[in-house]
């Protein structure tokens, strides 16, 4: 029977052979959603003041009523996106 630290030792070899490129992935991708989490906030802010100022009832009602069809594409761009990412990171 193995002792467990040669066993934590077989696990650190076999799923984590490079920690450094771990960490870079993990660092690129919280700035990467950081940024766009920034960016969607700031267009939200940005739409709104537009949307607040420059049109009638009438537009600020069509634009609601696109707004399920663009929370329905990101789902399968989000979806899409995060199935393709094991296919090309191999």
């Amino acid at each position: 029977m193995k002792h467990v630290s040669e066993i934590r030792s077989l696990i650190k070899e076999k799923y984590n052979p490079l920690p450094e490129i771990t960490a870079g992935v993990f660092a690129m991708t919280m700035g990467a959603y950081f940024l766009s989490s920034l960016m969607s906030t700031m267009g939200s802010v940005i739409d709104g003041f537009i949307i607040g100022h420059t049109m009638k009832t009438t537009d600020i009602g069509a634009l609601s009523l696109t707004s399920p069809v663009w929370f329905i594409l990101g789902i399968i761009y989000s979806i899409l996106m995060m199935g393709s990412q094991p296919f090309c990171a191999s």
